[in-house]
């Protein structure tokens, strides 16, 4: 056992230099920094808030989803599922807007935003 730390050690160092692949929610939102907040609400439509702040403004999308959760029917081999209880799920896309409307800043908040054009 005197190398016993060598996987464990090469699993975390493969695991780390991963590159990580952005989710359609982080390519959504990101794919408007540096363009003008116009083209986004002619897009996504008028934003749920507008606040404005000395940099310039932020503007937030929300979206709210009810999908019905799949649960286990019964926990033998060959399991079939059973539709649980519905859940909120809840997302904002938020912008940072620098005071010449380009959007400087773009994040996604909440439950991932799969519905984010």
């Amino acid at each position: 056992m005197k190398y016993g730390w060598l996987l464990p050690g090469l699993v975390l160092l493969v695991s780390c230099a991963a590159p990580q692949v952005p989710s359609p929610a982080d390519r959504a939102v990101e794919r408007w920094r540096g363009k003008p907040v116009a083209r986004v609400i002619d897009s996504w439509g008028p934003p749920s808030e507008r606040q404005e702040t000395a940099e310039g403004e932020v503007y937030r999308w929300e979206a709210s989803a009810y999908p019905a959760s799949n649960i286990p029917a019964n926990l033998a081999p060959g399991t079939t599922y059973a539709y649980g209880p519905r859940r909120e799920l809840n997302c904002q896309a938020v912008l940072e807007v620098d005071n010449a409307g380009i959007v400087t800043k773009a994040e996604w908040q909440g439950y991932e935003c799969y519905g984010l054009p």
